[in-house]
């Protein structure tokens, strides 16, 4: 369309004669009539004038405004409620599900805890105090509140969402730089992609957060590849946050769902059984009264969750699904766990059938090699002692101390222990002028040292866990006393 058309146009659509026109622009009638006729043209000022006379702009006048711009795809509004509430599953499922694992775990730790470790209810005055097992069930109330609450947030989020979708109950285009919202009402409002307040994009659905806080959903498989180009716009946005976890386009929602739960609860478990590797092998190393395929389930099944975690990652990988975390996871865990295992087990030989010596074994065996035995409870001022004997041979060259510490409250028990050791160890060291000629200590309260002097003194000390054994003899006698407990496989490190 020329100029003079264009001017024709916009005249008659206006209302406007030429002479009227001619009359705002202070011009002659002849002169409008000359444009219209494209025989000549107004000056740059009287553009400008005409442009604000039809409220258009000069380049509309000109013939020369582009084209309006073709969006790049459009949608319809997710507005039916039962899918906007499956869309809110599916942005809050991950974080819920995850703290669900924790707490589950964190009540699997307590109850192992105790079963692992039972306690010695009989004859003591010390019973389990809550403080040692609050702060597990305060971890997990605290993750099933949490969970809780973000459930009630889905639900509250769920409902604005169909206010606010069925209110519009339009279509979205989407340009360059921005996207029109249409209502049904034949309304539009604009807004530009650095403006919103919040993306997230999952597998299945799209999330856009306006700048009213309103959030419109859009389902990825309805639209199909024609998002691809909008995507990588909306990838811009300072807040834009991807939770995909399939590299290509998933074609089971149902799926990713599945596929979620599963990797967090991989994850919390490997976690778990890193955490619980150490009392597995406390279990393993004091309690004889635990079957033989038990000890070896136990000592197992941390390794064999690690790898099972590591190698769902690898698999999951291969397959085009993000799964890093579960590699790194279980990976780290493997070195932990073998770590933990050479750190503890340095310089010795893992025994399933060892046990610590019991107080009617050591008299048992005293009363066998004829020794004096005497109860010196009252004389030691060690806290939670139990049982302490002090055993003789004939000549009294041989001296035996046996001493029992009550086995809860757990670790005030081997801190009491570890207290007499220390004491034992000193006086011993002054016996024999601190000649060691062995000594081992390890993280499950297990140690033992061997003195022997020049003057012919020989002192063996050990103590496993709650019981404490302490040997002073002459170094004449030193077969003597390895013939007697030759007969009673002791325990390591005895």
């Amino acid at each position: 369309m020329t100029f003079g058309q264009q001017l024709k146009e916009l005249r008659k659509n206006k209302g406007l004669s030429q002479d009227a026109l001619a009359a705002k622009l202070f011009v002659t009638r002849q002169s409008v009539s000359q444009w219209e006729n494209d025989k000549s043209m107004p000056s740059v000022d009287l553009l400008v004038k005409l442009s604000q006379i039809f409220d258009t702009t000069v380049d509309r006048l000109l013939g020369k405004e582009e084209a309006p711009e073709e969006p790049l795809c459009s949608a319809a509004l997710l507005n039916n409620r039962k899918a906007i509430k499956r869309a809110a599953r599916f942005r809050f499922c991950s974080t819920i599900s995850l703290l669900l694992a924790i707490a589950v775990a964190t009540i699997y730790l307590t109850v192992t805890a105790l079963q692992l470790n039972p306690p010695i209810y009989q004859n003591l005055p010390y019973m389990i105090p809550f403080n040692q097992m609050a702060d597990r069930i305060l971890v997990a109330a605290g993750c099933v509140i949490a969970a809780a609450v973000l459930i009630v947030l889905q639900l509250r989020y769920s409902k604005r969402a169909v206010r606010f979708a069925q209110h519009l109950a339009g279509d979205i285009r989407f340009f360059t730089d921005h996207f029109v919202l249409s209502g049904a009402d034949g309304s539009t409002m604009a807004f530009f992609y650095a403006n919103l307040r919040r993306v997230m994009e999952n597998d299945v659905f799209l999330y856009l957060t306006l700048p009213n806080k309103q959030t419109i959903i859009l389902d990825k498989a309805a639209i199909g590849d024609s998002i691809t180009p909008v995507l990588r716009l909306l990838k811009e946005n300072k807040h834009y946050k991807s939770k995909r976890i399939f590299l290509r386009s998933a074609k089971n929602a149902n799926a990713v769902f599945a596929l979620q739960i599963l990797n967090n609860v991989l994850f919390t478990a490997a976690v778990t059984f890193a955490i619980r590797a150490y009392s597995i092998q406390i279990a393993l190393r004091t309690n004889d009264g635990m079957a033989q395929a038990w000890r070896w389930f136990l000592f197992l099944l941390p390794w064999a969750v690690a790898a099972a975690v590591t190698a769902a990652g690898i698999a999951e990988c291969v397959h085009k699904i993000r799964a890093k975390r579960l590699i790194i996871t279980g990976t780290t865990v493997l070195v932990f766990l073998c770590s933990f295992s050479i750190i503890t087990g340095m310089f010795t030989v893992f025994n399933f059938n060892q046990h610590a010596l019991q107080a009617e074994d050591f008299l048992a065996v005293m009363e066998k090699n004829h020794f004096s035995v005497a109860e010196t409870n009252r004389d030691n001022p060690d806290d939670f002692l139990w049982e302490c004997y002090t055993a003789k041979n004939a000549d009294a060259s041989i001296e035996i101390t046996f001493m029992h510490f009550q086995e809860e409250p757990r670790w005030d028990a081997v801190r009491a222990a570890r207290g007499a050791y220390d004491r034992l160890h000193s006086r011993e060291l002054a016996k024999t002028n601190n000649n060691n000629i062995g000594a081992y200590f390890d993280y499950y309260a297990n140690a033992y040292h061997i003195t022997q002097s020049q003057n012919g003194r020989f002192s063996y000390l050990s103590m496993n866990r709650y019981t404490v054994l302490c040997i002073s003899a002459s170094e004449e006698r030193k077969k003597d006393i390895d013939s007697i407990f030759a007969e009673y496989q002791l325990a390591f490190p005895y």
